[in-house]
């Protein structure tokens, strides 16, 4: 591990909170340099792209709109006034999996997208240490086994 991983790390264990609600906080691990330019105008571009699609299919338009509320009542999201300034837009899409028994709608939030200094919210972000292991050593020890089980964790909270 580097001393950026390190750091992220003691950060990460230090400001993690568990609320009443069962709602895990974690504080981001920002870098030095947290300058980010203006993302809302991207961010609505994506948005009258994404409901120029949804309008073409109203299926999708429901799958939609549904995920969005219940990622609201969740917590993660809120409405914000217009006046609002100086907060970061997450330019969104949706990415639709129509042989998905679970979830045929996902949004795939776009951290990677560059506001109007050139920087995006992963530019200012430590990327912390690698926790999982790669897929091909994983893939390789799991046909030492007899059974192999996956499963899909979909939105828990802690209780």
């Amino acid at each position: 591990m580097t001393i950026e991983d390190d750091w992220c790390m003691q950060r990460y264990n230090e400001t993690t909170v568990v609320e009443d609600e069962g709602r895990i906080v974690v504080s981001l691990p920002l870098k030095d340099d947290k300058s980010l330019g203006d993302s809302k105008g991207l961010a609505i571009v994506r948005l009258l792209s994404i409901e120029k699609k949804l309008r073409r299919n109203p299926n999708l338009d429901e799958s939609y709109e549904k995920f969005m509320k219940e990622y609201e009542e969740l917590g993660p999201m809120e409405k914000v006034s217009a006046a609002v300034e100086g907060k970061y837009n997450l330019p969104h899409h949706s990415v639709v999996r129509e042989g998905s028994i679970t979830t045929k709608v996902r949004v795939v939030f776009d951290a990677s997208a560059k506001s109007t200094n050139g920087k995006s919210l992963n530019d200012i972000m430590y990327t912390g240490p690698k926790l999982q292991r790669d897929i091909f050593d994983i893939m390789l020890q799991w046909r030492m086994w007899c059974y192999g089980i996956t499963a899909d964790v979909e939105k828990c909270t802690v209780k």
